[in-house]
């Protein structure tokens, strides 16, 4: 039985919420108060990611071009973030938790989060480049989660136990500012793309 499954299984990816679209990015980012300036988009998952916090927060603090942040802080730090980012001019988008994915996704030329499955489906359907820094927990899933965009040429890998944040910095400069890298990492993202979605899941289980 076993074996017969075996020969029916099928690669169907990761169900993407309905609510999950491609938004016109000037529309995306009017509805956010960002302006035409490249844009980040920060997250950590539902409960935010305090390395990933601080992280965001030196780069806002130490890049000097002109940028603009989307920040999603998990509960835990959100007003202390806000307090900082109210002491700089970087235009600015920063919420605890956020619904609306499709529209933040929409609004950014670039991520920085973790490498959660149903996370990094998201980017390969937005084809959005990302800076991926795997959460280092046992087994090491997300790690292997990176390295495989890595290898595809699909996204930039860091690891948080040797992390270097000038390293980091430089690549997000060059990914928000260099249109041909941004363009290259698109395409490889594309090259990964599957169908996605849960009427693909819904075939395969009614089949």
């Amino acid at each position: 039985p076993l074996r017969s499954a075996t020969r029916r299984a099928q690669a169907v990816g990761i169900p993407l919420r309905d609510t999950i679209r491609i938004i016109d990015k000037t529309r995306a980012r009017a509805a956010l108060g960002l302006t035409e300036s490249p844009v980040i988009f920060c997250f950590g998952g539902s409960q935010g990611s305090a390395f990933l916090n601080s992280t965001c927060l030196r780069l806002a603090r130490e890049i000097k071009e002109d940028f603009q942040i989307i920040h999603l802080t998990g509960k835990r730090e959100y007003f202390q973030i806000t307090q900082f980012y109210n002491t700089i001019e970087k235009t600015t988008f920063v919420r605890d938790f956020y619904y609306s994915m499709e529209l933040l996704y929409s609004a950014a030329d670039a991520v920085i989060t973790r490498c959660g499955a149903s996370t990094l489906a998201e980017i390969i359907y937005y084809k959005l480049p990302a800076l991926l820094v795997p959460y280092p927990a046992a087994g090491a899933h997300q790690e292997a989660n990176a390295a495989y965009f890595r290898k595809r040429g699909a996204a930039f890998m860091f690891t948080q136990e040797n992390f270097s944040f000038d390293e980091f910095a430089e690549v997000l400069t060059q990914v928000l500012f260099n249109t041909q890298l941004r363009e290259r990492l698109r395409e490889n993202l594309s090259a990964m793309d599957i169908e996605v979605g849960i009427e693909k899941f819904y075939r395969a289980v009614c089949a």
